[in-house]
């Protein structure tokens, strides 16, 4: 059963479906964006020989995101990214490979996003 609900945060109205787990607004979708940085800023903090270096010219999209090479010892050894646009989050980390041309993260994030961005539940 379906009905509508508007989120008292945001304002957004959506339907429900009342067999499903919470509920998909954007503002819980920014909440889980705000926790995947935070997430990835603390386990920076862990690893003293591990830092992050913001690279937002790498690669951008939706609503808001971030683009993050992570360096051990100063030296490339991965990426983080993450992604809000309305009410979806997307987060990649991969470590062992470095993505550090914005061609690279382009050509191998856009055809997933795209397919996110159409995704219907």
């Amino acid at each position: 059963m379906s009905r509508s609900a508007v989120c008292p945060r945001c304002d957004a109205v959506n339907s429900v479906d009342e067999d499903q787990w919470g509920t998909r607004v954007p503002c819980d979708a920014r909440g889980s964006y705000a926790a995947a940085g935070f997430g990835m800023k603390l386990a920076v903090e862990v690893d003293d020989d591990l830092t992050q270096q913001d690279r937002n010219d790498l690669f951008r999209w939706g609503d808001q995101s971030q683009c993050v090479l992570l360096l051990k010892n100063g030296k490339p050894v991965g990426n983080w990214f993450a992604c809000q646009k309305g009410n979806r989050v997307f987060q990649m980390i991969l470590v062992g490979a470095v993505f550090d041309k914005p061609w690279t993260l382009r050509d191998r994030l856009a055809p997933v996003l795209q397919r996110l961005d159409q995704y219907k539940k």
